[in-house]
């Protein structure tokens, strides 16, 4: 059986209808290659939050995520994230900062 070669990053760009956001949105961060554990990605979250004046409400909202689960998260020890929540969540307050020009910490003793 013949198989069917991969396309290349080129020609799945070529199909691809223009982006309608501006380049520097598109780069979001990727994923970490280990997710932080609760411990390390709680303190961040609040520590960016206050450094954006933004509340969990305003960021689970951005995220799709329902209003109270950030609020939920950061106040009961507990309570964890699933990694595509965390993901989300990550990916928003970036968006975020590089709107308002705001530099953010780094999480578990490095940049993100």
């Amino acid at each position: 059986m013949k198989s069917i070669p991969e396309p290349t990053v080129t020609e799945i760009a070529a199909i691809l209808p223009p982006p309608s956001y501006p380049a520097s949105v598109l780069l979001v961060p990727a994923a970490p290659s280990r997710m932080p554990c609760d411990a390390e990605f709680r303190p961040w979250l609040r520590n960016c939050l206050a450094r954006l004046g933004v509340s969990s409400r305003q960021i689970a909202l951005a995220a799709d995520l329902s209003s109270n689960s950030v609020s939920h998260y950061l106040r009961a020890p507990d309570r964890s994230i699933s990694l595509c929540n965390a993901h989300t969540i990550m990916c928003k307050v970036h968006e975020i900062a590089e709107k308002q020009s705001v530099t953010l910490p780094g999480i578990g003793g490095r940049n993100v």
